[in-house]
Order: C-alpha cells, then sequence, then structure tokens
C-alpha cells in the first residue's frame, strides 16, 4: 500500500479538507514539522490520511498525519478520534504516534479550537506556514553548524599550540 496524492483531490471534495496542512511552532518534534499532502489512503479509523514526503529527501523517512481508530497500544491511552503524527505508517493500526491532538471530535486536523500535546504546536490549512517553518529551521541549522565548525577550528589551534608551548618551542628562551 504506498501512500501517495494521486486521488488526494476526489478525497478532499468529498470531505471539505485541505489537501495540504502545514505543522509548525513545536517546541519540541522539530523533526515533525513541515508540510503534510492529502494522499489516497485512509487510515484504519476511516479518516484521512496526510503524508510528509520530507521535501522530497529519500534519505529519510515519510511522516504520517492521521486520526486515531481506538484500536490504542496503550491500554490508559483513549486514542479514539485524536489526530497523531508519526513517522511510522505501521503506527496507524496501534495509533501510536510522537505528537496527539486532545480532542477527538475533529474531522480534520486545523478544525478550528483544535488543541495539540505538542507544546507551541500550530496546523494550517496550505504549505506556506510549512515552508516558511522549515526555511526558518534550515538557516538556524546552517548557523549552528558555521559556529561549530568555528568552535573546532578554534579548539584545533589551541590544541596544537599547547603542547608546543609546554615544551618551550618556538618561546624566546630556545637560546
Amino acid at each position: 500500500m504506498e501512500l501517495s496524492q494521486q486521488a488526494a483531490e476526489p478525497a478532499a471534495m468529498e470531505t471539505a479538507a485541505p489537501l495540504k496542512v502545514s505543522l509548525t511552532e513545536a517546541l519540541e518534534n522539530k523533526e515533525l514539522m513541515g508540510v503534510y499532502e492529502l494522499c489516497d489512503v485512509k487510515a484504519p479509523s476511516g479518516s484521512l490520511v496526510y503524508v510528509n514526503h520530507r521535501g522530497g529527501d529519500n534519505s529519510k523517512p515519510k511522516l504520517y498525519l492521521f486520526r486515531g481508530n481506538g484500536s490504542t497500544h496503550d491500554e490508559e491511552m483513549d486514542d479514539d478520534g485524536k489526530w497523531i503524527v508519526s513517522a511510522d505508517k505501521n503506527d496507524m493500526a496501534t495509533n501510536e504516534g510522537y505528537i496527539f491532538s486532545t480532542q477527538k471530535d475533529a474531522e480534520v486536523p486545523t478544525a478550528a479550537g483544535l488543541t495539540w500535546e505538542e507544546e507551541g504546536l500550530v496546523v494550517t490549512e496550505g504549505e506556506e506556514a510549512g515552508l516558511a517553518w522549515i526555511e526558518v529551521e534550515a538557516a538556524a541549522n546552517k548557523e549552528k553548524r558555521r559556529r561549530l565548525i568555528q568552535m573546532l577550528f578554534i579548539v584545533t589551534l589551541l590544541s596544537s599550540a599547547i603542547p608546543a608551548v609546554a615544551l618551550g618551542i618556538g618561546t624566546d628562551d630556545d637560546d
């Protein structure tokens, strides 16, 4: 069962669901943010499934946004009807995932008033917010890498200079 968006448009017209949704602003689970596209496969609950193709990067696993079906992996959790974000399509059968909505009655993940257990998470219709989030995160990660490389360079310089100084090599006392 390949999850694609081949029949996404007819499915969206039946349910008035958005074709794309953006997940942004999470304080944790940032790797699950981005643009999710409606696909033609239904979750075991019969609900819509959205897939994040990770910008076409096949080295990263796809991400899934689906509605729980009640066959929970945890007897104490009542996930029936909650929206769930997961990194494994097999989680749809067991309602496992990383992020859960707090309400069960939303037909779409962008429903007004729907809240999430993930602090700060915002789910909006369309791809604009998700693409902007990805761009901001990429820039922040690039800056972090730049700083790390600078620190490694400084540490390398210092560590190569310390033995010479400790041995008195290259000092004025070499006479």
